[in-house]
């Protein structure tokens, strides 16, 4: 097996809100993006909640190796780390009422256990696979796409039901706005991710796939994605153009055309 691992960090940030990790005799391998945070929190050694939450889960991923259990399933690990994450949060003091305050990360990993993948996902992050016969699927969805839209048609329920809410135009910008998407998550209406809740169990993305039938995987933040291009061609032009080539090439067009720049972080796995 060929692992091949690149990161590049924004130039709009002060530090990478991206981690991964690599456990070759594990076979387990994982991509956190951090989502960066409203909360204006910072560590003693000065890091945001983003960074905090994405290296907390690859602390988690990379201690997996030092008690390793061959029984043990991915997603109880991500469940895990998610519950250690809250712990971290009161820990630090945290308003805990302020759901839009939470530390979160998304993530995406899989183990390799003899013929056996297993697979599991949180967020905006993803997993996907090319088989053998050619085919080129994601092996996961990314959750986190239309939220604006559901966001809306949420307040609109809400107002129904006699909830009191600002006008609409007030979630026309922050931090309003952000800050009732954030309240969103791992609830039906919103968005899976990884910060500390519970809840985040019901909406985990996990399953197994035959490594016979594989012969790539590709796990990548959402930093390379272009408009419009899905995650199977994602890994079509990574697989083209390798992974430091095509996420540098990314780069350079988003800041050619004024586009955002997020950070980056792609793992690709040959069989």
């Amino acid at each position: 097996m060929l692992v091949g691992a690149y990161q590049l960090q924004s130039p709009r940030k002060r530090e990478c809100e991206d981690a991964y990790s690599i456990d070759r005799e594990m076979k387990l391998f994982s991509v956190m993006d951090g989502v960066t945070p409203v909360c204006k929190y910072r560590s003693s050694e000065g890091h945001n909640a983003a960074y905090l939450a994405a290296q907390h889960f690859k602390a988690c991923f990379e201690a997996a190796a030092d008690s390793p259990d061959e029984g043990h399933d991915l997603k109880e690990l991500v469940l895990a780390a998610n519950a250690g994450l809250w712990d971290l949060m009161v820990e630090a003091g945290v308003n805990m009422t302020r759901r839009y305050e939470y530390w979160a990360t998304c993530v995406v990993a899989v183990w390799i256990k003899g013929n056996i993948i297993q697979y599991a996902q949180l967020g905006d992050s993803m997993i996907v696979a090319e088989y053998k016969d050619g085919r080129i699927e994601a092996l996961t969805h990314d959750s986190v796409k239309g939220i604006q839209e559901r966001a809306v048609r949420y307040r609109q329920t809400l107002r129904g039901q006699q909830v009191e809410l600002p006008e609409e135009e007030e979630f026309l910008k922050d931090p309003l706005l952000t800050q009732f998407v954030r309240s969103m998550t791992n609830t039906p209406e919103g968005y899976s991710v990884a910060n500390g809740m519970e809840e985040a169990a019901d909406y985990i993305q996990y399953g197994e796939v035959d490594r016979s039938e594989l012969q790539g995987l590709l796990l990548h933040s959402d930093g390379l994605y272009r408009p419009g291009v899905t995650a199977e061609q994602v890994y079509r032009q990574v697989s083209e153009q390798g992974l430091q080539a095509y996420i540098d090439q990314l780069l350079e067009e988003e800041i050619r055309e004024g586009r955002y720049q997020d950070d980056k972080t792609g793992l690709l796995l040959r069989f």
